[in-house]
């Protein structure tokens, strides 16, 4: 199934290695909603203001989503994982 990988290793290498297949389908959702946004988000003439308005706040939530999905969250795994097996060891 596209999308999950079961790595094998310590945590740094299930992270790096499952992380090219993981994040393929996301990087073409988040390309497509920001492409979908962005005429929005420059739209003039009648009711641009509420087209600008709403372009801006899915592009700024799509921001924070990507980061949170591809950068704190695999941080987040890899700080359970040291603490886990931190907590094992004892």
């Amino acid at each position: 199934m596209p999308g999950i990988c079961i790595g094998k290793g310590s945590a740094y290498t299930q992270l790096f290695d499952c992380c090219p297949t993981t994040t393929a389908p996301d990087f073409d959702d988040i390309l497509s909603i920001y492409f979908g946004v962005v005429p929005l988000m420059l739209a003039s003439g009648a009711s641009s203001t509420t087209q600008h308005a709403i372009g801006s706040g899915v592009f700024g939530g799509m921001i924070s989503a990507t980061l949170l999905t591809l950068i704190f969250i695999p941080v987040f795994f890899l700080q359970i994982m040291r603490f886990a097996s931190a907590k094992a060891g004892k």
